[in-house]
């Protein structure tokens, strides 16, 4: 048997979270949107299924980016799709990381910042939050070649104040990855900041608020030096006829779009609202999840399953001692918090 890379036998690989196969869940696990896409973004992908899968996807995604530039004000130029946020994530790495140089990240943050890190033998540098979830000091004069923040921050939801995000920047010595996979539910973002900073390169994903997690779709925004970086390292054909279809669908609906976005935040504070009255301590989100701070989360976790309803325990320091809860419909939201309710009841 031929053997992998020996950086492969230390490397923990990323885990998703759980899909179930069985029916009947309520999945509140991997922060999908709990809504459909618009059904005139379902239509343009059946539309598109007529004679098109024969043929090669356009590789720059040349219509979906004047799209995009158009909606932001932006240049198409500043702009490259990638199939999913992941993927551009990585290219990152890819395009700007040599053999022992550093990528920095927050910690608690997404995990796969660390895994694309050690999977390209670079140097990693973690930044633990204050107790309070605050960024650290030491954020503001990162050295590192490459550095992640991810604004809000998954798994807690927190979001800095861009004046935050500013400073860290300006203190960077590399390259600045705002990664904004779920700004759309807060009331700020970062964008506008490609134009001021040239180390800076903003990621959002059509997984959360435009509801085509399926359809593996991310964007990344930048200056035109930076987006040209990234297209030496794309793969020719990455985003998918339909994909590309699907999410230029998406902004000429984006009406409603905005809509499932506004109802998700009031669930979101909805649930915030009756947990904390239920005792349970919920730090302030602006995603589409939010951290509870229940008693015995693992024991929470396992008997919310058992209800044939998911949500995220992460066995790990400043995350184990919550559960992150994705944001579903009202009506999940209520049998979500019926459940807890019983749970915490009989588990006092």
């Amino acid at each position: 048997m031929v053997k992998p890379r020996k950086i492969l036998e230390k490397i923990k690989p990323y885990v998703p979270g759980e899909q179930p196969q069985e029916k009947g869940f309520i999945k509140l696990n991997t922060n999908e949107n709990s809504y459909p896409p618009p059904l005139k973004v379902v239509k343009a992908i059946k539309d598109a299924l007529n004679g098109r899968l024969n043929i090669y996807p356009d590789p720059q995604c040349t219509q979906l980016r004047r799209t995009i530039a158009k909606f932001y004000n932006l240049k198409p130029e500043q702009i490259i799709i990638g199939n999913g946020s992941d993927e551009l994530l990585k290219m990152i790495i890819l395009a700007f990381i040599d053999e022992n140089e550093s990528v920095g990240f927050l910690y608690p943050s997404y995990v796969l910042y660390k895994t694309l890190a050690e999977t390209y033998s670079s140097k990693i540098n973690e930044y633990r939050l204050e107790t309070d979830y605050s960024l650290p000091e030491e954020v503001f004069q990162v050295k590192d070649k490459v550095f992640f923040i991810a604004n809000p921050n998954p798994p807690l939801g927190t979001f800095y104040p861009l004046n935050e995000i500013e400073r860290i920047i300006k203190g960077a010595s590399g390259l600045v990855v705002l990664d904004e996979a779920y700004v759309d539910f807060s009331k700020n973002n970062g964008l506008n900041l490609i134009n001021k900073y040239e180390n800076l390169i903003v990621i959002r994903s059509f997984s959360k608020s435009f509801s085509l997690a399926g359809m593996r779709i991310g964007i990344g925004f930048g200056n035109e030096e930076l987006i040209s970086i990234l297209n030496k390292v794309k793969d020719s054909y990455n985003v998918n006829v339909l994909s590309q279809v699907a999410a230029n669908a998406v902004y000429e609906n984006y009406d409603r779009v905005k809509q499932t976005t506004d109802r998700v935040i009031s669930n979101r504070e909805y649930l915030r609202d009756k947990l904390i009255k239920m005792g349970i301590k919920v730090p302030e989100s602006g995603a589409n999840f939010i951290f509870a701070k229940v008693k015995n989360p693992k024991c929470v976790y396992e008997q919310l399953k058992k209800r044939k309803i998911l949500v995220r325990y992460f066995n790990a320091p400043m995350m184990n001692d919550g559960l992150r809860m994705t944001i579903g419909t009202r009506k999940q939201v209520n049998v979500l918090l019926k459940e807890l309710k019983n749970i915490i009841f009989d588990n006092p």
